[in-house]
């Protein structure tokens, strides 16, 4: 999947127990680099009333794995608020393409109690992945463990935006070349 004009892949409008397994994304946001997104779950919150009857875009228990995604002007992978419980596993993520008004890290999560593990990354605009609170209550309890960060950008391996957010990055995380360091908070032993 290449040459797109917004986002490569969207599941959204409840879209739950999904999996995108072995895809190659390239070349997304030649028509808006905003919406460049390689792979985006769920809506953001100022889209409920348009896309869920204003309720959280409950698109949860989504997979993502073995998928390689290069080339996006935003994101390599978009998580937000509203969803829950999903996995993002062994992925490959380019972030040579992106571009600073959209995009800041390869793997973006504003969702709660997601998986991240096992994936790899290199050429990040300013930070590897990302943990934000955009909306009350979500942006909570989500798990990085055995990724391999090869940032090549300013900020750090793991941005997370603040420790109420009960996030755990755990010291098995690889990280290089991040200006910043390896991350926000303190690493867990497992």
């Amino acid at each position: 999947m290449h040459t797109i004009g917004d986002e490569g892949i969207h599941l959204r409008d409840f879209s739950s127990h999904d999996t995108i397994s072995h895809c190659v994304i390239q070349n997304t946001g030649l028509l808006v680099q905003f919406y460049g997104e390689g792979i985006y779950v769920g809506s953001a919150h100022s889209n409920w009333c348009r896309y869920t009857a204003c309720q959280p875009d409950r698109s949860n228990g989504d997979v993502i794995e073995d998928n390689d995604i290069s080339g996006t002007t935003a994101e390599n992978i978009d998580i937000k608020e509203g969803t829950t419980g999903g996995e993002i596993i062994g992925n490959h993520f380019d972030g040579a393409g992106m571009v600073a008004s959209a995009a800041t890290a390869w793997v973006n999560v504003k969702g709660n109690d997601w998986t991240i593990e096992y994936n790899t990354g290199v050429n990040s605009i300013r930070d590897g992945f990302q943990v934000h609170q955009v909306y009350p209550g979500w942006g909570i309890g989500n798990i990085f463990r055995a990724n391999d960060a090869r940032v090549n950008g300013s900020g750090y391996g793991f941005f997370v935006q603040n420790k109420r957010l009960r996030t755990v990055v755990a010291c098995d995380n690889k990280v290089l070349r991040a200006g910043r360091g390896f991350s926000t908070i303190a690493c867990t032993r497992a």
